[in-house]
Parts: C-alpha cells; structure tokens; sequence
C-alpha cells in the first residue's frame, strides 16, 4: 500500500526536434534489443515496472535528451538509495550519443498514453502517475532548481514526487518506513521539513 508524505519547505529561493530514423542495418538489433529493454519498465504497457519508472510515449525529444544527460552526468540519480535508478543510471552510462537520440526519437513518435488507473482505484500505479505528472509540467514550464531539487532528492529515496501547488511544496508516496526515514533526511539537508498526514 502506497503512503502519502508532503513536504514543506521553510525557504526557497527563486532561483531540434528530431525524429526517429532506422538505424543502419547491422545495429538494427542492438536498437531493438535497446528499446524492449528500456519497454520492460518505461512501456505504458510494461507488466514489470520499476519503482517510479514514468511511460516514456509521446514525451518530447528535447526533454527525454535533457533527462538522459542528466542520468548520464549524475545530476539525476546520484547517490540515490532507489536500484532502480541506480540501474537507469548505469543503462544510460553505457549508451553512445546516437543511440540516446535514436532511444529520445522513437519514444517521441508512439503515441501519448493516458491514465484511468485512479478512476479504477489502482493505487499500485499511483506513484508513478505522480511522477509523470511532474515530468508533464517539467516540460511544459520553467521549474526553478530549488524545486526542482526536492523532487530529485524525494526521487533518489525511492519515493514519487510532483508539486503539491505552484511550487515551494511537493507532495508523494513512499511503500515502507525506511524509505520514509531516508526521504526525511535527504529533505532535512535541503532545509525542508517532512509532514506525513493522516488519512481518516
């Protein structure tokens, strides 16, 4: 069962499109093989999902580009406590800069997927339509990197994170109370403090 926490932060400070084209004949596979890798966890259809792996469909070049360096340069998963991450991390490392813009133009064609999984009561999915939902306005608005930082650092937990307004505060779910703890100590070294409500 998936736990609600929120957070609140005493201060914060204001701080070409390309399409997918076939790869050359002989490393057609090694794309394929690629893609069905990176489907086991980021396929809107995916049976296996990772913690917190989002649906990679119909994201925007620029931006599945812009989170790949991000992995690739450790300014998203390091020294982050989710093996998941960890694993996209290492997966993201090995790949060539063709290969990252092959993987960012396919997922960019396949058509957008949308959740009914909270109409139907499916809370086991919760989390990462939280995270899509912050992923969705990542690209469409200019987050600052002070909140954008909370997020990461709730994600490197092991825990999904989106904002719980217009900034400033973020809310998420956490499964178990270790992960919690670890959520509550990344926040206290970002100055934030962890609220964990009680649902009656």
């Amino acid at each position: 069962m998936n736990k609600i926490f929120v957070l609140s932060v005493f201060a914060v400070p204001f701080l070409t499109v390309q399409s997918y084209s076939v790869m050359a004949e002989d490393s057609h596979d090694n794309f394929n093989k690629t893609v069905l890798q990176c489907n086991s966890c980021h396929d809107s259809t995916a049976t296996s999902k990772a913690e917190n792996a989002p649906s990679l469909d119909g994201m925007e070049y620029d931006y599945l580009i812009e989170q790949l360096e991000n992995f690739r340069f450790d300014k998203r998963g390091a020294d982050t406590l989710s093996l998941a991450t960890q694993e996209m991390s290492r997966q993201v490392k090995a790949l060539q800069n063709d290969e990252l813009s092959l993987i960012a133009g396919y997922y960019e064609d396949q058509p957008m997927s949308h959740s009914t999984e909270t109409v139907a009561g499916d809370t086991n999915k919760l989390p990462c339509l939280v995270n899509s939902n912050f992923d969705l306005r990542d690209r469409i608005f200019n987050v600052s990197d002070g909140n954008r930082n909370m997020v990461m650092q709730a994600r490197n937990s092991g825990c999904s994170a989106k904002f719980a307004g217009s900034g400033g505060a973020i809310v998420g779910t956490y499964e178990y109370e270790e992960q919690y703890q670890n959520l509550t100590a990344a926040m206290t070294a970002l100055g934030c403090q962890t609220i964990k409500p009680e649902i009656i």
